[in-house]
């Protein structure tokens, strides 16, 4: 089968908007993941989170946040946030509908309170939920609780319980003063259902 060089072309042309309209496809909602101190990719509690708020929020995009997740907790943390900041704001300009819910657990919590910082007001208009799970920055007994964030949320009116889930087990080492014998409640929200709450929670945020 012989093409002329025009038909060729519509072809090639009709190829590429194809092409383009799939990677410009926008879904509905995004839940954005920080994870925990050397976890990679979603980790032990955003991959189970991102499972039970998928059954509820159809057609939901989740992004696990590539930042360093080394032990570190003020550089990294500031730029993991500045990443999460960035990620918000690319996915707002080609899908300016687009609502967002933000997640972290442990040192992933600290990046998503540090968010707060560097997010617009639009941005911030953008995010309707938040969920943190051992956040070391909870008043008064975690142990980055001297940062002052316990109470700063990368959306607008931020609260406990509103538009804010936070979870934080008894005697958790980072979150409840806990000491060393608390990493074991540390490790335990992916089990004791505060991940299937988190995203029953945000779930309702999203509606």
């Amino acid at each position: 089968m012989h093409f002329s060089a025009a038909t060729t072309v519509v072809l090639l042309a009709s190829l590429a908007s194809a092409t383009s309209n799939v990677e410009r496809s926008c879904a509905g909602v995004e839940l954005i993941h920080a994870s925990g101190t050397t976890e990679s990719g979603l980790g032990v509690v955003g991959q189970p989170l991102s499972t039970a708020l998928a059954k509820s929020v159809t057609g939901l995009s989740t992004y696990s946040l590539p930042y360093n997740t080394d032990a570190d907790y003020t550089s990294t943390v500031t730029a993991g946030a500045t990443l999460m900041q960035q990620r918000i704001a690319s996915t707002l300009s080609a899908c300016p509908e687009t609502k967002f819910v933000l997640s972290g657990y442990s040192k992933g919590a600290m990046v998503v309170h540090h968010t707060a910082k560097v997010l617009t007001a639009a941005q911030k208009t953008a995010v309707h939920g938040v969920a943190v799970f051992g956040d070391p920055d909870t008043s008064p007994k975690g142990i980055a609780a001297l940062e002052g964030l316990s109470n700063t949320w990368p959306l607008n009116d931020g609260a406990v319980n509103v538009n804010v889930y936070a979870a934080c087990v008894s005697g958790d080492e980072f979150c409840d003063g806990g000491g060393i014998t608390g990493l074991a409640a540390h490790l335990t929200y992916a089990s004791n259902g505060d991940v299937g709450k988190a995203a029953s929670f945000l779930a309702g945020l999203v509606a």
